[in-house]
């Protein structure tokens, strides 16, 4: 319950655009990924597209998820 609630609020930080929510984020996806690995003889198509859908969200976060900028101007460091 404990896990499930730091991931809600992590989920509501990614949201309102946080870096410290983002890394959480890649964090679990990674944990994700991993614990997808021991199940891979026993459901391999399942165990494939869940390292997938892990790996997906690590991109989002980590290429996307950074600060907002106009048109023609750089984001700035924050």
């Amino acid at each position: 319950m404990i896990v499930a609630a730091i991931l809600v609020l992590a989920g509501i930080g990614v949201l309102y655009r946080g870096q410290f929510s983002r890394w959480i984020g890649v964090i679990a996806a990674a944990i994700a990924a991993i614990s997808a690995m021991p199940w891979l003889p026993y459901y391999p198509v399942w165990s494939l597209i869940y390292v997938f859908i892990a790996i997906m969200v690590m991109y989002g976060l980590i290429a996307h998820g950074g600060p907002l900028a106009l048109p023609g101007q750089t984001p700035s460091a924050e």
